[in-house]
């Protein structure tokens, strides 16, 4: 008898936990995507063997590197910086694509806290040297 009234004591714990979040709905590490067109053509850089991706670098305010892949599949051709972060402070990262070609950026970061999670977010991306635009939460950058 006392096994039943543990095991309902048990199934009753398991299926009363308040549980208000749900499934984890955090969106990852801070991140920003880039592709590099050809003004001209509008072509990605790196369809051509013109420019080589290995040479890729990208340096934060400080010259350490920050981390960052580049999506080759299907021809996409994209660099996703994760960009260092510090609390109310506006960041800058440098994306060097080979010995002469570097682009310099600078931003804010929204945070949007609830009681389950916290997420960031990429604001005002600016810089002085690149002409990009945003297109479908991909920073074009044509040169």
């Amino acid at each position: 008898m006392m096994k039943k009234v543990i095991l309902v004591l048990i199934f009753i714990g398991l299926f009363s936990c308040d549980d208000s979040c749900g499934t984890d709905a955090s969106l990852g590490p801070l991140s920003v995507y880039f592709s590099f067109l050809n003004e001209a053509t509008g072509e990605n850089i790196y369809n051509d063997s013109l420019y080589n991706y290995a040479q890729i670098q990208v340096f934060d305010a400080d010259s350490s590197a920050v981390f960052f892949n580049f999506i080759e599949e299907d021809s996409l051709n994209q660099l996703v910086v994760f960009p260092p972060y510090l609390n109310n402070v506006n960041s800058t990262f440098t994306i060097k694509l080979n010995d002469t070609l570097s682009f310099d950026f600078d931003y804010n970061v929204e945070v949007v806290e609830t009681e389950c999670y916290t997420n960031y977010f990429i604001e005002n991306l600016n810089s002085t040297n690149a002409n990009f635009t945003l297109n479908n939460y991909i920073y074009e950058v044509k040169f």
